[in-house]
């Protein structure tokens, strides 16, 4: 009663009390918690409560022909969530987080922590692995992030025919010309019937290499003075990249636009002995004996 009549009177004389803060139980508490409002996939980066994909990542990656290329999946609040690289056109899985699952040992997965990414490294990139690549997250529901791989495949030419006649002592010169590329080839190497040619203390060889403009580079291979034995097979060969080839035939004494004249046809001299040779056996193997016009004959129809 004391309380209630100094309320009473304290409000007769205009005062009112101040109201005191209201003691809520762990019920309201939790109905609060519930009202208020959750931060959704948005524009408030560091806020989501789940994994999302950088807006900014990249999709479309352009690489050369046996170079190293990265794909990046940059996954922003992954927490303890896993994630895989799938190749799109076979749907195999590649890699789950640094583990490899499959028998190239050309596809590895890491990740750069300091820029929140997945990286899916292929090491000598070839023509088929272009294509479309799936990063995916073991969120729920699941999330995936495209990224697609263009694979630039650089010309390797002769210039010129690729079988050249020549008088001996006379002097070689054979380029190589590699167009369409994205990065010049670390080394261009030169082969005489498979074996490697040393580009010094070669006596009367030499290579010599440069880069034309940002995609062409040239490679030329001389001899100052062809011999007999300089005769054969020459491959150009940049590193990474696919191969040109020329044969070389060094002549005694006949003119080399008498050689080609002759050989019009386009049958290699080396295979007249087994087209003549195949001839005279079928002609055996039908009871006849090949006779002087037949063969002559057969010379006509190769030459003429």
């Amino acid at each position: 009663m004391r309380g209630g009549t100094a309320l009473a009177m304290r409000a007769r004389e205009g005062v009112m009390p101040e109201p005191q803060p209201q003691q809520l139980n762990l019920e309201q508490q939790l109905q609060q918690q519930q009202k208020k409002p959750q931060h959704q996939h948005g524009s408030h980066g560091g806020l989501y409560p789940e994994p999302y994909f950088d807006p900014n990542g990249n999709t479309n990656i352009t690489t050369q022909l046996g170079a190293h290329v990265y794909l990046p999946c940059r996954v922003r609040q992954i927490s303890n969530k896993s994630v895989s690289w799938i190749r799109h056109r076979d749907a195999h899985i590649l890699t789950v987080d640094r583990y490899t699952f499959i028998a190239d040992d050309r596809f590895q997965s890491f990740l750069v922590e300091s820029a929140s990414t997945w990286n899916l490294q292929i090491k000598y990139v070839q023509e088929r692995d272009a294509g479309v690549y799936e990063c995916q997250v073991n969120a729920d529901p699941k999330l995936s992030h495209r990224v697609t791989l263009i694979v630039i495949v650089p010309k390797v030419e002769i210039v010129g025919e690729t079988e050249r006649f020549v008088k001996e002592d006379s002097q070689v010169n054979v380029k190589c010309v590699v167009t369409q590329s994205l990065e010049s080839p670390s080394y261009i190497f030169w082969y005489h019937n498979g074996r490697r040619i040393l580009e010094n203390g070669v006596p009367r060889k030499s290579i010599k290499t440069e880069s034309i403009g940002s995609d062409t580079t040239i490679s030329t291979f001389s001899i100052s003075s062809a011999r007999k034995e300089d005769l054969g097979n020459y491959t150009c060969q940049p590193t990474n990249l696919g191969s040109a080839q020329v044969v070389l035939h060094v002549l005694n004494g006949e003119h080399p636009a008498a050689m080609r004249k002759n050989n019009a046809c386009g049958i290699p001299f080396g295979l007249l002995g087994p087209v003549l040779l195949g001839f005279i056996i079928r002609k055996l193997l039908l009871h006849e004996i090949p006779t002087l016009a037949d063969m002559s004959l057969t010379f006509a129809a190769i030459f003429f």
